[in-house]
């Protein structure tokens, strides 16, 4: 679809430079936006990886204690590296695939 200028009321296309430099322009804000949207999503899997990193610890002093261990420790192993490996299954960011869950 072509462009076009409102100049004193009447329509004027762009020329074949107008047109690379606002196609250019398009790029350019469009990569932006997917570079924010990845930082967005690389942010949200640090915050998954913190909010579970505590059962790690309590794991630690389960088996030191002998006590129960209330978690499978290789699923929740299983779970940090999907989240650690999910930006690089995202290829649209701004509709990335769903989320690990988590166990």
């Amino acid at each position: 679809m072509a462009r076009h200028h409102n100049i004193d009321g009447e329509m004027v296309p762009f020329s074949p430079e107008e047109e690379a430099a606002a196609d250019a322009e398009a790029a350019a804000w469009n990569a932006g936006l997917a570079d924010r949207a990845m930082g967005a999503i690389r942010e949200e899997r640090s915050r998954r990886i913190a909010a579970v990193a505590w059962r790690y610890e309590r794991h630690a002093r389960e088996q030191r204690l002998g006590l129960p261990l209330s978690d499978d420790i290789e699923i929740l192993d299983a779970y940090i590296q999907a989240l650690a490996d999910f930006p690089e299954t995202v290829t649209d960011p701004l509709d990335p695939p769903p989320w690990p869950v988590s166990p």
